[in-house]
């Protein structure tokens, strides 16, 4: 994915920068967090964590932009991308990474393809449905 396509994202979530949310957000639109977040976030589309956001909790994304502070594990069908202000501690699945200069990542990255990304998130659709 071209670095330039996320400048046009259309975000329907947005978490603003006095907020903080305590709980999972599971949403299919694209999202954008300039707050804070205690809590896992799984999108279908786009997550955008600002320079003023800080996320406690797993992200699950089909692109993932981090410029401000992720504490938790990322799982990214398409690109990770760690802004040069942004920090990730945590382990990252990924379809391709970029980390700018000045950028932190803090843990293991897993390279998979987008068809094991498709496969590992049925494989855990079906484990939810089983549960319940």
């Amino acid at each position: 994915m071209n670095l330039k396509k996320f400048k046009y994202i259309s975000v329907d979530v947005l978490i603003g920068e006095k907020t903080t949310l305590t709980g999972n957000l599971d949403t299919e639109s694209a999202v954008k967090i300039d707050g804070t977040v205690h809590g896992d976030i799984t999108s279908l589309k786009e997550v955008i964590i600002s320079e003023t956001a800080t996320v406690e909790g797993n992200v699950r994304a089909d692109n993932l932009i981090i410029a401000g502070r992720l504490f938790g594990d990322v799982t990214v069908k398409e690109q990770l991308v760690i802004k040069s202000s942004g920090s990730l501690e945590g382990n990252a699945e990924t379809g391709s990474l970029v980390i700018e200069v000045g950028g932190s990542f803090s843990g293991m990255n897993r390279s998979v393809t987008k068809e094991e990304a498709i496969e590992e998130n049925s494989s855990d659709a079906e484990t939810d449905n089983t549960e319940a």
